[in-house]
C-alpha cells in the first residue's frame, strides 16, 4: 500500500471531487491535467484548455502544468522528501508536484493562513506537506534548468519568435483589405491568403478572427490546401467538386478548402451581395473525425467562418472512421474529387513540441511503422475513391517514413497515379531523386519559419486522349 494512502484514497477521490466545485483552485486544476496527461488522455494544452473541469484561469493552468512538466527530472528527484506523498501517480501526487514546483521554482508558498483559506481542504493538505520541506529542499535544489531541460526552452523560445501566420477569407476579405488592418504585416511571399505578421500581434479579442474574416493557422499548416487548390487552379473543369477532409478536426483545413473552393467556383462574384443564393450547384467540405469530441470541438472552432460561406459551399461534420469515407455525395451536393489527407503522425516537425518531450517520461512511444501503415492506409483509400481527381497529403513529421516513403507505397499499391508539382515558387523539396521528391514540399524551422511539414499532392494520371 502507498505511503499514507489508507487515509488518503477517500480525500483524494470523493472529497477532491466535491469540494472543489465552486472553488477556483488553480493547484488542484493543474493536478487533473498533469493525471489526465500523464494517462494518455489527451494533449496537453488542449486538456488545460478545452476541459470542462478546470474552472481556474485556463491559460494560467496550462503555464503551471507546462512549467511543472518542464522541471519534472528534477523534481522528482526530490520528491520523496515530501512527507505523505503517495507512491503512485495519482491527482493527489501530482497536486504535491505542482505544490513543489511552486515553492522551488514558481511564487513560491508560505504559511499565510490567508493564501491557504482560498484552497479547498485536499490541497490545504498537500500544500501543508510541502510547507514542512520546501526550504531545506530548495537549498539543494538546481535553480537552473538542466542543460536537457534548457535545450527543450530554447525550442519553445525559438518557436515563440515564428511570425504570426494569419489566413485571409477571401469570402469576405481580400489579401490587401486585409494587410490594411493588421499593422506591419506582411504578404507571404508564396501562399496567397496568407499574411506574415509580427508575433505579438494581439489576436485575442480580434473581431477579425471572431468573425472568421481572418484565421490564425500555421504557415506550415496552411501549405496542403494552398498546394491542392494551385493545382487545381489550373484546370477547374477537371478538378473543382466537393471535398473530403480525411482527419479533420480541429477544422483549420477544412474552412481552408471551404473559402477556396468558393474562390474557385464562383470567381469574381465571390462577394457578390446576397450570398449567390442563384448557384446551379452546391458543393460540400466534409469535416470527418473520428472523435465525437474532437468533432464536436471542431464544429465550434470552424462556425465562424463557415457562417460566412455563400450557398454554393457547405461545410458537413461527420464522425466515423476516414477509411468508412465514399465517394457518395452528400444529398443536394456534387460528387467529391478532392481529398485532404492529414492523418495522425509522430508530430516530430513541430518544434518545442511539448506533448512529445513530456510524453515520453510517461511512457509514450513513437511507432513509426506503425503511424505510416495508418497512413498508407488513409492515402490509399483516398486514391481508391473513384470519383476523386486530387490528394493533398500532409504531415507534420520530419520522417522519410512517414513522408515520401508513404506516397511512394501508395503509388505502387494503386496504380493510375502521378505526383503533381505544386507551388513553384517554395524551394524546399523531398528527399530522393525520383518524381515523388521533385514535387513533394517540405519546410524547414529556420528558413521558413514555421514547423517542420510535409506536402504532396496527388492526381489521377489521365491519359491524354481522355484528358
Amino acid at each position: 500500500m502507498a505511503r499514507g494512502s489508507r487515509g488518503q484514497a477517500g480525500h483524494r477521490g470523493k472529497r477532491m471531487g466535491e469540494e472543489s466545485k465552486g472553488i477556483t483552485d488553480v493547484y488542484m486544476d493543474t493536478a487533473k491535467i498533469l493525471y489526465k496527461f500523464a494517462n494518455h488522455q489527451g494533449g496537453l494544452k488542449a486538456l488545460a484548455l478545452s476541459d470542462e473541469a478546470v474552472q481556474s484561469n485556463k491559460t494560467a493552468t496550462y503555464s503551471l502544468a507546462f512549467n511543472t512538466l518542464l522541471r519534472y527530472k528534477s523534481l522528482m528527484a526530490v520528491a520523496p522528501a515530501v512527507p505523505m506523498l503517495p507512491d503512485t501517480q495519482s491527482e493527489f501526487f501530482f497536486l504535491h508536484l505542482v505544490l513543489l514546483y511552486e515553492g522551488l521554482c514558481g511564487k513560491g508558498i508560505n504559511n499565510q493562513e490567508r493564501r491557504r483559506r482560498k484552497l479547498n481542504s485536499t490541497t490545504r493538505a498537500a500544500y501543508k506537506s510541502v510547507l514542512m520541506v520546501v526550504d531545506d529542499i530548495k537549498a539543494d535544489f538546481p535553480t537552473k534548468p538542466t542543460e536537457d531541460e534548457a535545450a527543450f526552452q530554447r525550442a519553445i523560445d525559438r518557436a515563440h519568435h515564428f511570425p504570426r501566420s494569419l489566413r485571409v477569407n477571401p469570402t469576405v476579405l481580400t489579401r490587401n483589405q486585409a494587410l490594411g488592418l493588421y499593422a506591419n504585416a506582411k504578404p507571404d511571399p508564396v501562399l496567397p491568403d496568407v499574411l506574415l505578421a509580427p508575433k505579438d500581434t494581439p489576436i485575442r479579442d480580434d473581431k477579425n478572427v471572431a468573425s472568421g474574416a481572418v484565421t490564425v493557422q500555421s504557415r506550415a499548416s496552411c501549405l496542403p490546401v494552398s498546394a491542392l487548390f494551385d493545382v487545381v487552379d489550373r484546370d477547374k473543369e477537371r478538378y473543382v467538386g466537393s471535398v473530403l477532409d480525411f482527419c479533420a478536426a480541429p477544422g483549420n483545413k477544412t474552412t481552408h478548402a471551404a473559402v477556396r473552393l468558393a474562390q474557385a467556383v464562383l470567381g469574381k462574384g465571390l462577394r457578390a451581395k446576397g450570398g449567390n443564393k442563384s448557384v446551379r450547384k452546391v458543393y460540400s467540405v466534409t469535416l470527418n473525425e473520428i472523435d465525437p469530441r474532437r468533432a464536436e470541438l471542431a464544429e465550434k472552432l470552424t462556425a465562424p467562418v463557415t457562417a460566412t460561406l455563400p450557398a454554393a459551399v457547405r461545410v458537413v461534420a461527420r464522425v466515423g472512421s476516414c477509411l468508412d469515407l465514399t465517394c457518395a455525395p452528400v444529398e443536394g451536393c456534387e460528387p467529391p474529387t478532392l481529398c485532404v489527407v492529414d492523418p495522425s503522425c509522430s508530430s516530430s516537425g513541430v518544434v518545442g513540441n511539448p506533448d512529445k518531450r513530456f510524453g515520453a517520461m510517461f511512457g509514450e512511444t513513437t511507432d513509426l511503422a506503425g503511424l505510416a501503415e495508418f497512413q498508407h492506409s488513409c492515402l490509399t483509400h483516398a486514391m481508391g475513391l473513384e470519383t476523386v481527381q486530387a490528394i493533398a497529403y500532409s504531415t507534420c513529421s520530419v520522417h522519410d517514413e512517414e513522408n515520401e516513403e508513404v506516397v511512394r507505397r501508395a503509388l505502387q499499391t494503386v496504380p493510375g497515379w502521378k505526383p503533381a508539382y505544386p507551388l513553384s515558387a517554395w524551394e524546399r523539396r523531398g528527399h530522393g531523386d525520383d518524381e515523388v521528391a521533385r514535387c513533394s514540399i517540405k519546410t524547414d524551422p529556420e528558413q521558413d519559419q514555421t514547423d517542420g511539414f510535409y506536402v504532396c499532392v496527388l492526381v489521377r494520371d489521365v491519359p491524354e486522349d481522355e484528358d
